[in-house]
């Protein structure tokens, strides 16, 4: 859906003030492949992937691909 970086796995660490909690990482996306998808947790301005770009959002670490 999306590359990008993870700037924290705390669980305390907080996006737009929500902490993250259990299971989910601080993530940056810089490139949208699937712009369209929903982000995993999305607010009133951030719903799609293409929403997400150059800021940071909540991603599950289920999902993540880190190389």
């Amino acid at each position: 859906m999306a590359e990008g970086r993870v700037f924290s796995t705390d669980p305390e660490a907080k996006v737009h003030f929500v902490p993250l909690g259990p299971n989910a990482s601080k993530v940056w996306v810089d490139v949208a492949k699937i712009g369209e998808a929903p982000v995993w947790r999305g607010n009133s301005e951030i719903q799609f992937i293409d929403d997400a770009l150059g800021v940071p959002i909540p991603g599950p670490n289920e999902f993540l691909i880190v190389s």
